[in-house]
């Protein structure tokens, strides 16, 4: 009985041989392009990972030191781009959350500045960032708040009486460097 693949002869037929070189044509280029997408895959989950890092660390970066006497300071809102800032992201709610935030701490808004870079390195960086997440992620720019926080009346205990100037109208007490300056309670000159 003779198989399919043979001739009378034996021999393996010139049909069976092409099938069976493009069957490993064809497997080596499967294998080729599944390499290449595991390796895709790897690099797109170490820029999520990097990315997602990098922004946990950017939110306790903008959390500046601040000075006891300090009465003004700039926050950065960050914002995110690609489909997961059309889809999660809205610049409202993240700036809204971020001044509550600020409010709760005796800060208000002066002014909202939108946070616009020119440097062209960024534009490339945040380019080829969305391409390798595959157009999901990409930083994106954002606010500065400006806040002012009201100085608190000063303690004698803390600060010594030569450092501390009075307004002769209602008594307010501020900083010497103050001087040649207005009260804010009645507008007196200090």
């Amino acid at each position: 009985m003779e198989s399919r693949n043979h001739n009378k002869n034996g021999a393996v037929s010139k049909s069976h041989m092409s099938r069976k070189r493009k069957l490993n044509q064809m497997t080596s280029i499967l294998f080729i392009l599944g390499a290449f997408s595991t390796v895709h895959v790897l690099i797109l989950v170490a820029v999520v990972t990097v990315l997602v890092l990098g922004s946990r660390a950017n939110t306790n970066d903008d959390e500046t030191n601040v000075i006891s006497n300090q009465t003004n300071k700039v926050v950065n809102v960050s914002l995110k781009g690609g489909i997961i800032g059309m889809l999660a992201g809205s610049p409202q709610k993240t700036l809204n959350s971020k001044i509550q935030e600020e409010n709760a701490n005796g800060w208000k808004v002066i002014q909202i500045i939108p946070a616009d870079s020119g440097n062209i390195f960024l534009y490339i960086f945040r380019l080829i960032l969305l391409v390798f997440t595959l157009f999901l992620f990409t930083t994106s720019n954002g606010f500065y708040v400006i806040m002012e926080r009201q100085s608190e009346k000063l303690n004698n205990d803390m600060v010594p009486s030569h450092d501390v100037i009075k307004c002769s109208k209602c008594g307010k007490e501020y900083f010497s460097v103050m001087k040649g300056g207005f009260c804010e309670e009645c507008g007196n000159q200090l």
